[in-house]
């Protein structure tokens, strides 16, 4: 008798475990925007060119696998401004930062230099940050500067605004 109870308990808790609903996963969609204001420290000839960048963005996905996305800026023929981050869904339309994101600035002898000069990081590894509801938005704004070479006039402004559009 204690085998046939047992039987009927392990049967009732595979029934109980599948009868559980599996969580959709849902496409989901941010737009937002992101500006720059970069500048180039020059003492001759031009001084100190600026730079205006801003420009659309449009991230989708689908579920919770984290996809990356990268944005960039140029200015004064030597100094280019990237931010790089990834976004994840939830079964609920949410839509999170995911990881560690961040905003780097190079400045070398061209705008496709690969002399990394400054960087801000932001989130945390391998972990969701702050979730993007439904219908609601998210902004962060970041300052760095030329830290390796102690030039604070070059530099990059950076604002991203993301807004969860996800239907």
């Amino acid at each position: 008798m204690p085998a046939l109870s047992a039987a009927v308990l392990l049967a009732t808790a595979a029934l109980a475990a599948t009868a559980q609903p599996a969580q959709a996963q849902v496409n989901w969609t941010v737009t937002g925007n992101v500006t720059m204001r970069i500048m180039d420290y020059e003492p001759w000839p031009e001084r100190n060119q600026v730079c205006h960048h801003s420009f659309p963005i449009t991230n989708t996905g689908f579920g919770q696998l984290p996809k990356d996305f990268w944005y960039f800026g140029k200015c004064g023929g030597e100094i280019r401004a990237e931010i790089h981050y990834q976004l994840s869904g939830s079964h609920d339309g949410a839509v999170s930062l995911y990881g560690v994101g961040r905003v780097d600035l190079f400045e070398g002898t061209s705008e496709d230099t690969r002399d990394l000069d400054g960087q801000a990081h932001f989130g945390s590894a391998g972990a969701l940050g702050p979730k993007i509801f439904k219908g609601s938005s998210m902004t962060r704004s970041f300052h760095v500067f030329n830290a390796m070479e102690g030039e604070r006039d070059d530099k990059v402004d950076l604002t991203i605004t993301w807004r969860n559009v996800t239907p």
